[in-house]
């Protein structure tokens, strides 16, 4: 999540606004998806109670990245979360699915704005679209100080993790008594 979200940035300074599109994109599914991780009960994916990161674990399809901010927005009061920020994250997401695909929107991210029109292989930072890069950097940040805050709502779930895994592991260790 934190490298889409710092790469997603990079490639915006350089020009490539599909591919900073869609690694944020990624960055949204990857917020979404931990916070389903980290919940220690079940949630609801598709019609049935399951216990999410399991499902990740196995690599189930019900899991896959792309349903993650539908999947959290179902999930929103059982995770403890506001129903405005669960949503928030899925229309963004939705805004970035464009960049994900060739159409008119990716095609013109790479072209010059204004009578030239010219197109860029690679990349160009166009002075024309500041604006609309300014717009994109918001909206990074604005991510970036969700990532701080799920990383924080996290972390008594990573502690309880940690210490079940290493009770686990030290049970283990000792030779089993007759």
């Amino acid at each position: 999540m934190l490298d889409d979200l710092v790469t997603s940035i990079k490639l915006l300074f350089s020009g490539k606004l599909t591919a900073s599109g869609n690694l944020l994109r990624q960055a949204i599914e990857g917020i979404c998806m931990a916070l389903m991780c980290a919940y220690q009960g079940t949630l609801l994916i598709g019609e049935k109670e399951s216990v999410y990161w399991e499902m990740v674990e196995r690599q189930a399809k019900e899991v896959e990245g792309h349903l993650a901010a539908k999947q959290l927005v179902k999930n929103w009061e059982r995770l403890g979360l506001a129903l405005g920020g669960a949503e928030q994250l899925k229309t963004t997401m939705g805004v970035y699915h464009l960049h994900s695909h060739a159409g008119v929107a990716a095609m013109a991210y790479r072209m010059q704005l204004g009578p030239s029109g010219l197109i860029y292989i690679g990349g160009h930072f166009d002075e024309a679209k500041a604006d609309g890069y300014a717009v994109e950097l918001a909206q990074r940040i604005e991510f970036a100080k969700l990532a701080v805050q799920t990383i924080d709502f996290m972390w008594p779930s990573v502690r309880a993790i940690a210490k079940s895994a290493k009770e686990e592991s030290a049970n283990a260790a000792m030779p089993a008594s007759k």
